[in-house]
């Protein structure tokens, strides 16, 4: 979940229109002597700039690898006395003092992406002044059906070279994609399904039934979603086809054969995302009418979508009673050495001592002692 790509990073970075409007929020929200958290910063690009816009204090949390880029950034552009970088989940922080701001970009092409929602809800709760301000301020969910946006295809190959590719374009057809939508492949006007208030998030969840109507004719592949930000005041950004593309993209939610739609054609859309282990799992359900009469109805999830096999899921039920498996008695065997302050080199010895078909060498045993270090140790 917390994998560190620096390419990842560097791409956002080279999103200009996401970083000027942030920088032109962060500029109006932060006043001389002021006290930042940015959650999620990275390498700690704006961390940095917080300082030069007078911030005094800034708590940078960011839980992968990519925080020690950040530390050598702040060394390198002279603000690291005024920066604290924290190398964890905000939602485990404690801080000595209350922010005059939050800054934060989690989320992916929507805002229903992980535990963006449940993070921001307790930095708000646990970090923020009364009279502080969150960056993003409050963003919405826009929702209309489009034709052939660039991954709308894969889910309708359903033979290659006499191969029958039916059973993955089925399950390809229950999950919702990143795509890049232009403003002429938008078949409705777009409606508003979703509003999220960072400084009072109430329900983590999304539910909403909309009625849209084709503008014109075209050939339908799905329900495409957006989203717009008000930052700060009259900073807002969005990723809305026809404005300029930025590294979100937009959500394709494909139907599973494409429809021919005319002007006039009624499209009732139920659209939902619930979260579910950390994860959000979206359903959308669709009927297409024309004369009072269906053309087409879908019921399509996230949930139908994945690869699930019986002994997963029979893993999972409340019932089971689990055994470990060779890899968990290992990690266990490490764990508990660990938690009696034991040196890696010791454990590892005793790794390979009790596990010798697994690992030939002290060294191969130091690798997995190592690993499991580097994910539990403090």
């Amino acid at each position: 979940m917390h994998d560190y790509n620096l390419h990842s990073y560097a791409s956002m970075l080279e999103d200009s229109h996401r970083v000027d409007a942030y920088l032109a929020a962060m500029r109006g929200a932060i006043v001389p002597g002021a006290v930042v958290v940015e959650i999620g910063t990275g390498t700690g690009f704006f961390a940095i700039m917080a300082c030069r816009f007078g911030a005094s204090r800034v708590y940078a949390i960011e839980p992968s690898s990519a925080i020690e880029v950040a530390r050598q950034l702040a060394r390198a552009n002279g603000c690291a006395d005024r920066i604290e970088f924290i190398k964890d989940l905000s939602t485990r922080v404690v801080l000595p003092e209350r922010a005059h701001v939050i800054v934060s970009d989690l989320h992916g092409v929507l805002p229903w992406y992980e535990m963006q929602m449940e993070t921001l809800a307790d930095a708000v709760k646990r970090f923020l002044r009364p009279d502080g301000q969150v960056i993003p301020a409050a963003e919405r969910l826009w929702v209309t059906v489009v034709e052939a946006p660039e991954p709308a295809g894969a889910s309708r190959q359903h033979e290659l070279h006499g191969v029958d590719l039916r059973p993955v374009a089925q399950l390809l057809a229950h999950q919702g994609v990143k795509a890049q939508i232009e403003s002429d492949q938008v078949l409705a006007v777009p409606q508003l399904a979703g509003l999220v208030d960072y400084l009072a998030i109430g329900r983590r969840d999304l539910s909403v039934d909309l009625s849209l109507t084709a503008t014109r004719g075209g050939k339908a592949d799905g329900l495409g979603c957006w989203f717009d930000a008000t930052l700060f005041k009259d900073v807002d950004i969005s990723n809305a086809p026809g404005r300029p593309r930025m590294i979100y993209g937009q959500a394709l939610f494909p139907f599973p054969e494409t429809v021919a739609v005319e002007a006039g054609d009624r499209i009732d859309v139920a659209l939902g995302a619930r979260p579910a282990a950390g994860e959000y799992v979206w359903n959308w359900h669709t009927r297409i009418e024309r004369h009072g009469k269906t053309v087409a109805a879908f019921r399509q999830s996230d949930f139908n979508g994945q690869v699930l096999s019986l002994s997963g899921l029979h893993k999972t039920a409340g019932t089971f009673t689990p055994e470990l498996s060779a890899d968990g008695c290992e990690e266990l065997f490490i764990l508990e050495r660990m938690g009696s302050r034991k040196a890696l080199e010791a454990i590892a010895r005793e790794l390979q001592a009790a596990f010798p078909q697994a690992y030939s060498t002290p060294s191969s045993a130091l690798v997995r002692v190592a690993k499991v270090s580097a994910r539990f140790a403090r």
